[in-house]
């Protein structure tokens, strides 16, 4: 990315939120670039387009961006310090849900057999 980005003189660059796109679009700010953050929700243009390709959709979001981003309902990624905070969050909320799973699954069981699990008092 480095060796082909880093050589292009300021350009404007749109693509859609995802997994990645938080440190790459930070990469191609830090390289003088501008960049458009598409909100995939609202780009029905694309989703609901019969013709699905990456090639395809790079060239819509390009045409989007050029005659007016707004058109892309461009978002922003919340500061770092915020996304740490949140993705500690969902860290949490993942683990307690999935002890909550565990825990119903296991009592299912032994209610199947006849038998019953005591509360677990650690978390009482």
């Amino acid at each position: 990315m480095a060796r082909h980005f880093q050589l292009l003189p300021p350009t404007r660059i749109a693509f859609e939120v995802g997994s990645h796109s938080r440190w790459v679009s930070e990469l191609l700010t830090n390289w003088g670039h501008e960049v458009i953050l598409a909100n995939p929700r609202n780009l029905r243009l694309i989703s609901d387009s019969i013709r699905k390709s990456d090639r395809v959709d790079a060239k819509t979001l390009a045409r989007l961006a050029r005659i007016d981003p707004k058109l892309l309902s461009p978002i922003q990624h919340c500061r770092a310090e915020a996304y740490s905070h949140m993705t500690l969050l969902k860290g949490r909320d993942l683990l307690v849900r999935t002890r909550t799973r565990l825990t119903n699954a296991v009592r299912g069981v032994m209610k199947a057999v006849g038998l019953r699990l005591p509360s677990a008092g650690i978390w009482h």
